[in-house]
């Protein structure tokens, strides 16, 4: 995994040098040669996934603990200008003081710096700043990072981006950390094989705040005397050269970066080999044009609008097609193609990695195109077949809210969807509670649900169609379209009597059929089916007939979750096929029963 994100780095000009790495900021200060606030230039639009702009070398610091150290030249806004704060403490104006410092100190090389550090130095100059960035219109947060620009000879020169003091900083950082590696004798790198001299600590992995992780977390570390061994101290046990180190974790946080949040984890992926474009990103669209972690996700979408941008339907169908191109010699690039992806979460100072994936883009779009196929599901009008669910969606439709979704799943599903694995028992039983509960409370099914359970039914070795299947003769299938029948006999004979047939019986019915179906078999050849006029009734007589004469026994035993899934599938196909009937028209145009 390590040598495969450094491969990442080289290939997409990620510079890992230490005292360097990439950062992304918000905000641009703009001063003029003699130090006037000229404007604020934000670098990323308003939102909620307000991200920035990622400048690939920017100078850094490790240090922890309680120091007075801050960064050069690119800090938040809370320590380079003590914006956010009305009455900074002792320690809050040290840590402004030596990034102010630091800057004086490169002054030396290049005027500019020392203009920018008496700008912010001068308590009207910076008050006039952080009075434009607290404009509601800016919406500037303290923990947002910002550098600064100078108007020097007709040019703004945006410090960061230019060159002339890399030297200063590669003479200058390593006195400001006092420390050396002394006598220690190099070793061999277990990523790149080399002798080489080797990293104690590694620098630090951003980005995994949201999931679990502190600010800053840890791939590989050994702070235990129980975690060391042969003598080694710290991260000598896992032998890895400090070039090798920066360049793992700078690819590490450029994936994180522009990776997606899936409920508790953080996804990130890249393709290796060939350039993909955006309309081949086979990953990108599974996962869905979403905010990933909002709550509302949970009732897909307001699936009557299928929860699938053009985009996505687009790449499902170039799945297939980029799979034949590939086979017939069409697509050699993509037939060189990889891909790696990477599913993290954190658990405070620590990284944690919850799934690696790799594999060639053949298989992947091969892989995804049978991930569309098996979730495709029949509308609930039975008017369409939805099969573009976005990847949140199906996280979703096992909980009750987003936040529910344990980062294990995230993993365990992701395989699903990119190695054709089977759907987990555990993701079924969740889905298939939670379907219950939408029939029993007379919510809407949510398709992205029932495609899960069809899907598990697939992988499972069951043929099950994407609409109702008169040739599927298991007992807990028919029972559950037997249910349906009822359910719809109840309503053309009574309309709207709140707790019917279903919300009363369905879970039994689904548990213990033989307990509950013969009674209600009964009670709508009594009760409902002479109350329906004319030709819907005979219509009615007829489908609970034909589904009857297949069930050649119902279950005595209890129905298991799998089998619960088929009564589930059976009932919800019924009622779709049933709203799709013409049969049904005189129904659904108003045809009243008998008083």
């Amino acid at each position: 995994m390590l040598a495969n994100l450094i491969e990442y780095a080289k290939r997409e000009g990620i510079e890992a040098e230490a005292g360097f790495t990439p950062k992304t900021v918000q905000w641009i200060v703009r001063l003029s040669n003699n130090g006037k606030f000229l404007g604020v230039i934000p670098q990323s639009e308003s939102g909620k996934k307000r991200r920035g702009r990622v400048f690939p070398k920017v100078p850094h610091l490790r240090f922890s603990g309680d120091t007075p150290m801050r960064q050069f030249l690119v800090d938040t806004l809370k320590y380079a200008l003590l914006f956010g704060e009305d009455h900074p403490d002792e320690k809050l104006r040290a840590k402004h003081e030596y990034f102010l410092q630091l800057l004086r100190d490169v002054a030396e090389t290049d005027e500019a710096f020392g203009i920018i550090a008496n700008a912010i130095g001068d308590p009207e100059t910076r008050a006039a700043i952080c009075e434009e960035l607290a404009k509601p219109e800016q919406k500037a947060k303290p923990t947002e990072n910002v550098t600064f620009a100078v108007n020097q000879g007709g040019d703004v020169r945006v410090l960061v981006e230019e060159t002339s003091w890399h030297d200063w900083w590669r003479d200058h950082f390593p006195k400001l950390l006092h420390r050396g590696d002394g006598d220690k004798p190099p070793m061999r790198c277990l990523i790149t094989g080399e002798i080489d001299e080797i990293a104690d600590t590694h620098p630090k992995v951003k980005g995994l705040g949201g999931v679990g992780g502190n600010i800053e977390t840890t791939l590989v570390s050994f702070n235990k005397d129980s975690f060391c061994s042969y003598g080694l101290e710290q991260s000598r046990n896992a032998a890895i050269s400090k070039s090798a180190a920066q360049q793992y974790v700078a690819a590490l946080n450029h994936a994180i970066e522009r990776g997606e949040t899936l409920a508790g984890a953080k996804v990130a992926y890249w393709y290796v080999g060939e350039t993909i474009a955006p309309q081949e990103d086979l990953v990108a669209h599974v996962i869905g044009p979403v905010d990933f972690g909002e709550a509302e996700v949970e009732e897909d979408e307001d699936d009557d609008n299928p929860p699938s941008s053009s985009e996505i339907r687009q790449i499902e169908a170039n799945a297939g097609e980029l799979l034949t191109a590939i086979r017939k010699g069409q697509r050699a690039d993509l037939a060189r193609a990889r891909f790696n992806a990477l599913t993290l979460s954190g658990n405070k100072g620590r990284v944690v990695v919850r799934d690696w994936m790799e594999g060639q883009f053949e298989t992947l779009a091969e892989n995804v195109g049978a991930w569309f196929n098996d979730l495709a599901i029949v509308s609930r009008d039975g008017r369409e077949i939805i099969k573009s669910h976005k990847f949140a969606a199906i996280l979703s439709a096992t909980v009750r809210d987003m936040k529910d979704v344990a980062a294990p799943m995230v993993a365990n599903l992701w395989h699903c969807a990119f190695q054709n694995k089977p759907i987990p028992y555990e993701a079924m039983a969740q889905a298939l509670r939670r379907a219950t509960l939408d029939v029993i409370n007379g919510d809407s099914p949510c398709h992205a649900r029932m495609g899960l359970l069809r899907a598990f039914c697939k992988r499972k070795g069951i043929d099950m169609k994407t609409e109702m299947n008169p040739e599927l003769t298991h007992p807990a299938y028919l029972c559950g379209r037997i249910m349906a029948i009822l359910a719809q006999i109840q309503h053309a004979a009574l309309g709207d009597v709140g707790a019917g047939v279903v919300q009363k019986y369905y879970a039994a019915a689904s548990a213990t059929p033989a307990l509950v179906l013969g009674r209600l078999v009964r009670l709508a050849q009594v009760g409902h089916l002479p109350k329906i006029e004319g030709g819907l009734q005979n219509w009615f007589e007829k489908q609970l007939a034909e589904v009857w004469s297949l069930l050649k026994q119902t279950p005595l035993a209890p129905l298991s979750l799998e089998e619960q899934t088929l009564f589930a599938m059976g009932y919800y196909q019924q009622q779709a096929k049933r709203f799709g009937s013409k049969n049904d028209a005189d129904e659904r145009c108003g045809n009243k029963a008998q008083e």
